[in-house]
């Protein structure tokens, strides 16, 4: 008696969990990231300028969202967490070739390209 009911539980646990693999280990989706709109609007909070361009990338299990800012005097290259808006990188390319990527609170790195 005990084995009739035991193998159909077996094969719900084995169904569900064959359905987390298919969804990539996450049930959520995208409902939990940020939005387009939402992601720029951060970006323009810290850079002042032009949206040239938003992509949204995957890198394993992790979501980002890489935004392309122009100004007048420089190009700005931001990399958000989809899920948290938290900025991860920042990179600014000046019209004079001189490269500075800007990392989590503002920590200067000089390229000298």
């Amino acid at each position: 008696m005990k084995k009739i009911i035991l193998i159909p539980a077996l094969l719900g646990v084995m169904g569900i969990g064959g359905i987390i693999v298919v969804a990539g280990g996450s049930l959520v989706g995208s409902a939990s990231e940020l939005t387009v709109e939402e992601i720029k609007e951060k970006a323009l909070a810290e850079v002042n300028g032009t949206i040239r361009e938003v992509e949204f990338e995957k890198e394993g299990s992790k979501t980002f969202y890489e935004i392309e800012i122009a100004t007048e005097d420089a190009q700005y290259d931001l990399k958000f967490d989809a899920s948290t808006g938290k900025l991860i990188k920042k990179h600014k390319d000046d019209r004079d070739d001189q490269k500075q990527v800007l990392v989590n609170g503002g920590v200067n790195q000089n390229n000298g390209s």
